[in-house]
């Protein structure tokens, strides 16, 4: 365990507290079964505008905050030259968080009507393979839970991965009927990237070595939670 060599028992501690409140932060701002209800329920009489720019709001926020006050014991336990991936982390973040709730979801908006959740739905098997074709073992680690959350830092050699996922996506979205709902989670994922290091790249996202968990989560986060639960 890295933050119980790097940090020490108090600081691994105070970690998993943080870990705990996160995930129980994100349960209590975003249920999905209830975010799906006030979808359909306002889609009939043409009012989801609403659920969009309620969960832009106060949610987002409070979520935003258990964030940063993860990343920020999370700096206790890595060395010093590996906690400017955190602010990154951050940043990157911070950039979903604007480009999807931008106008109080206009983009969310745009992304359903033009037949964005079926597209991704339809074509996720797809990207997966994609996935498994241009980033081999990606996906052969445990998915994060409450008992095992890995450290959300971004690090140089994510840059070639990082072109790969946004290839695989674009690529398998294309052949939706509408090009909105391609286009607009491609621009998600450049606006995170443009909040790397890999957006002055000679090379775009270029780099070797393994991939942290890091972009994986993001994409998943920003595609199927704050695009197909809404």
């Amino acid at each position: 365990e890295r933050c119980l060599e790097i940090g020490g028992e108090d600081v691994l501690a105070e970690w998993q507290g943080e870990q705990e409140n996160l995930i129980k932060c994100f349960l209590d701002n975003f249920d999905v079964e209830t975010v799906q209800e006030e979808v359909e329920q306002n889609r009939l009489n043409g009012n989801m505008d609403e659920v969009f720019k309620k969960y832009c709001g106060s949610p987002v926020k409070r979520l935003r905050g258990c964030l940063q006050r993860f990343l920020t014991i999370s700096h206790q336990c890595l060395h010093e030259k590996d906690r400017v991936g955190l602010n990154i982390t951050l940043k990157m973040v911070d950039a979903a968080i604007n480009f999807t709730c931008h106008k109080a979801g206009d983009r969310i908006a745009l992304f359903m009507s033009t037949g964005g959740m079926d597209c991704v739905e339809t074509h996720k098997d797809d990207i997966l393979a994609c996935l498994n074709r241009s980033i081999p073992g990606l996906f052969q680690n445990e998915a994060p839970s409450p008992s095992k959350m890995h450290f959300y830092v971004f690090q140089q050699e994510n840059c070639r991965k990082g072109d790969a996922i946004m290839q695989c996506v674009e690529e398998s979205l294309m052949h939706c009927e509408d090009p909105a709902p391609s286009n607009l989670v491609h621009s998600l994922l450049r606006s995170m990237k443009e909040e790397t290091p890999c957006s002055t790249a000679a090379q775009g996202w270029h780099s070797g070595g393994g991939l942290t968990p890091l972009i994986p989560i993001l994409l998943i986060t920003s595609i199927q939670t704050l695009l197909l639960t809404l």
